[in-house]
């Protein structure tokens, strides 16, 4: 949120400060494509070992409860905004809005973005279709292998080969779309994570040593505060390379009772019940708040103007996303628990 409102910033009239241009805010959305695999694969992991395999209807039923009101809330407001505003926001290279809106509609938007047609206000929603792709076939590969670790390194491996491939016959337009638009590869990693913790495998003891944590957690900071892990010889393996940090700390912070840093608070369990919706909502506040505050910021100091940007940002979306959390969300996610299945 506050790299892309640096990156966003003329909206409001304002210079950026340009520390987006680490692409620290892509690198972050692949730490929650990390997170996302093992928190999911874990999960399926433990139906399949209590009820001898995974039921795919209430998998499926509580998947959409939980992200489709928000997708396509955001969706609907975005079109909206793009229809009633036009010429106020930057529709990128393809505005066709029709085009956007059956792209996003049938939950493709990672492709729509990789092809052009992504207006800055539903952009941020690429990241939920590639979500959805991933859950449409990870629960059948995790209840259908019998050595589930090893399918999954033979799938994070033929998924980096198939990417190596592509570039090798010179189509770096198709290995494009596998590298920053379909990650599999992050989300794969993030299962094995899971696997490695439910099997409780002897990687565990390197994982957990205190200094393997304390690297992983100084390679976050320098990634935020001056720029991601990058390594010349790793090519395109470097977002992997980074995934394999953040799984980490994943697992660290979740699963080790000798954390070095724990996250177990009030304000961080808040900020996680509302995560999605800080995530889905926060670039309509951003324009939206533009609006309203542009001519103000404009005409104060620059240092006072980008202050007050940013924390105008950060607490109007942390606000919003309460509210939907609370009287939106709350319905479905309550819908979601009859499709719990039971313990075997």
């Amino acid at each position: 949120m506050v790299f892309h409102t640096d990156q966003f910033s003329h909206y409001f009239g304002l210079t950026s400060y340009g520390f987006y241009k680490t692409q620290m805010h892509a690198y972050a959305v692949i730490l929650f494509f990390v997170l996302s695999g093992f928190l999911i694969t874990f999960l399926l992991v433990k139906e399949k070992e209590k009820n001898g395999g995974i039921h795919y209807r209430k998998f499926y039923a509580r998947r959409i409860l939980r992200t489709w009101p928000v997708y396509y809330l955001v969706l609907i407001t975005g079109a909206l905004l793009l229809f009633l505003l036009p010429g106020q926001i930057d529709q990128g290279a393809k505005p066709q809005l029709a085009v956007t809106l059956l792209a996003y509609g049938i939950l493709i938007p990672n492709i729509a973005t990789f092809l052009g047609y992504a207006p800055d206000l539903v952009n941020i929603l690429w990241s939920v279709g590639a979500e959805e792709q991933f859950y449409a076939f990870w629960p059948f590969l995790v209840n259908n292998a019998k050595k589930l670790l090893d399918r999954l390194l033979l799938f994070l491996l033929v998924f980096l080969a198939l990417k190596y491939i592509l570039t090798w016959l010179q189509f770096p337009y198709n290995a494009r779309i596998l590298m920053d638009y379909m990650p599999f590869d992050c989300m794969a990693i993030g299962g094995i994570a899971a696997c490695l913790y439910h099997r409780r495998n002897t990687a565990l003891r390197i994982i957990y040593h205190p200094v393997i944590q304390a690297l992983a957690w100084i390679v976050l900071v320098i990634s935020i505060f001056y720029k991601p892990l990058h390594i010349s010889f790793f090519g395109m393996l470097n977002t992997d390379l980074n995934a394999l940090v953040y799984a980490v700390i994943i697992l660290n912070v979740s699963t080790n009772a000798k954390t070095l840093v724990r996250l177990e608070n009030p304000v961080l369990n808040f900020l996680g019940k509302i995560s999605y919706g800080i995530y889905g909502y926060h670039f309509i506040v951003l324009f939206l708040l533009s609006l309203c505050l542009k001519n103000t910021l404009t005409a104060l100091p620059s240092a006072a103007a980008h202050t007050m940007m940013f924390i105008a940002e950060i607490m109007v979306t942390i606000f919003i996303a309460y509210l939907s959390n609370h009287y939106f969300e709350a319905w479905f996610l309550r819908k979601k628990e009859s499709y719990r299945v039971p313990d075997g």
